[in-house]
């Protein structure tokens, strides 16, 4: 029987090849110039996923950085991407990710079905993010 789920869009693949590609190639640009997020200018984002767009860096580790770039998600460590960049939803449940056992009407909770994670945010302003891990609880904090 064939899984949806294990079979890689080529979109995806095609990313992952360049993030690999670039990361050996090293150099001092910034994450998002290596990064490719697909063609054509991105829609306007409003809400949560619109206030979220650009780089956070973490408030407990100075070198790791999140950025957020339309509706894909790329973890950085001392420049160099730590995985291919991930689409992500914002929503007001955990879609195909660990049970958080509460529902949020304001659509606090952002989702990485593809990777099987979910993070609940707790504190989302101009300067600030904070989330929590759902099904760990540890809280992960950045700044701009």
């Amino acid at each position: 029987m064939f899984n949806k789920r294990s079979c890689i869009p080529s979109h995806l693949l095609l990313i992952g090849i360049l993030i690999t590609l670039q990361a050996c190639s090293g150099g001092s640009e910034a994450v998002a110039d290596r990064v490719s997020f697909g063609t054509g200018p991105p829609e306007p984002l409003s809400g949560i996923t619109g206030d979220l767009q650009g780089t956070w860096r973490s408030a407990d580790d100075s070198l790791h950085t999140l950025l957020f770039d339309n509706t894909w998600m790329v973890m950085a460590y001392e420049g160099e991407t730590a995985g291919e960049a991930e689409s992500f939803v914002v929503g007001p449940t955990c879609p195909d990710a660990p049970d958080s056992g509460v529902t949020d009407n304001e659509s606090r909770y952002l989702s990485v079905p593809v990777a099987n994670r979910c993070y609940y945010i707790i504190e989302l302003t101009d300067t600030s993010l904070a989330m929590s891990y759902v099904g760990r609880g540890n809280t992960l904090r950045y700044v701009r």
